[in-house]
């Protein structure tokens, strides 16, 4: 199968950052590597970008870095009238016969490996929390899931389109987008539009549920999915109750443990700093495991006073890009403040 991702428009929702695409998200990576990570074994892979891009962000250099020769880079001399023909661009070099996915850069999802024409969905009820769903693509479909019709920005079912869609053969791609084409003219065509001309010409899509589905298709959902922040956090007063001496059999506070868990959990970075000597080591990250901490760094023989965090900020990581947080040594507050 090819996948081809259309990374070929000008990120309007994005302002003041580089092409989403090469957005660097909380755990380091780009959300570009999200996307193409599950289809790197069983699949070729093309992203479709713009050689301004590569000029000013050395994008095939920084691919070739990231993923050897898993991933291929289609670069456009200039922008086209829409996703459909940056996909378009993208397919003379393919083997018509070949199966296609075409894949959002903006969201992420899991989904198997199927046969035929794809739409690729998933239900509103199970996505309570899903923001400007009146921007979203809906399919509608009869019971046996083949969809009847996809309509635009109109919510008339529970199923949204998530950003994949399969066609059976790149050849049955390339023939409907030149017909759209025809039709339209220039204006700019949405892959959504080729699909509807190949459904009105009697060709089968079923719609397939995916799971774990993230939508990042503007900055505040991109840096709401980048809300796990790295927390720098003392262990003595805060996480255990203080001693006078390590040696002494260690307290935790079980509400402060609580909060810090969840927030491993979540994807959160821990920290944990002391100013107990590097030769307590081995029993601090024994307490901290024994406690349910896993992933975790600890930075140790800190002096005994107060600490100041000093961090940058940019448009990519806006202000305040450090925050603090003080609590009364030993109270179990954390929760209250976090």
């Amino acid at each position: 199968m090819e996948i081809v991702v259309p990374c070929g428009g000008k990120s309007s929702r994005f302002p003041n950052l580089r092409p989403k695409y090469l957005l660097t998200d909380y755990s380091g990576n780009l959300m570009i590597q999200r996307v193409v990570k599950q289809y790197l074994d069983v699949a070729s892979v093309t992203v479709v970008i713009l050689e301004e891009h590569d000029q000013e962000y050395g994008v095939v250099a920084k691919f070739r870095e990231i993923f050897g020769k898993s991933v291929k880079v289609h670069a456009l001399p200039a922008p086209t009238c829409g996703p459909a023909e940056t996909v378009y661009a993208a397919l003379d070099d393919m083997e018509a016969k070949s199966p296609l996915l075409v894949r959002d850069s903006d969201s992420f999802f899991n989904h198997g490996m199927v046969e035929g024409n794809n739409i690729f969905v998933a239900n509103l009820h199970d996505y309570p929390d899903l923001s400007s769903v009146s921007q979203k693509s809906f399919t509608l479909s009869n019971d046996q899931d083949v969809v009847l019709n996809l309509v635009e920005k109109r919510v008339v079912s529970e199923n949204f389109c998530v950003g994949g869609y399969q066609f059976a053969s790149i050849l049955d791609y390339k023939l409907a987008f030149e017909r759209v084409t025809r039709k339209r003219g220039y204006v700019e065509v949405f892959v959504s539009h080729v699909i509807d001309s190949m459904i009105s010409n009697d060709v089968f899509f079923k719609q397939t549920q995916v799971s774990d589905y993230i939508d990042v298709g503007t900055s505040r959902e991109w840096f709401d999915f980048n809300d796990r922040p790295t927390f720098l956090c003392d262990i003595d007063g805060v996480i255990l109750k203080s001693k006078f001496s390590y040696d002494e059999e260690v307290e935790p506070i079980w509400e402060n443990v609580t909060v810090m868990l969840e927030k491993e959990s979540y994807g959160c970075k821990l920290v944990f700093v002391t100013s107990r000597p590097e030769i307590n080591r081995d029993k601090t990250i024994a307490a901290l495991s024994n406690l349910g901490f896993r992933d975790f760094e600890l930075v140790m023989g800190l002096n005994h006073s107060s600490r100041v965090l000093i961090n940058d900020f940019a448009p990519s990581n806006p202000f305040p890009s450090a925050r603090a947080i003080n609590i009364v040594r030993d109270s179990a507050s954390l929760r209250d403040y976090i």
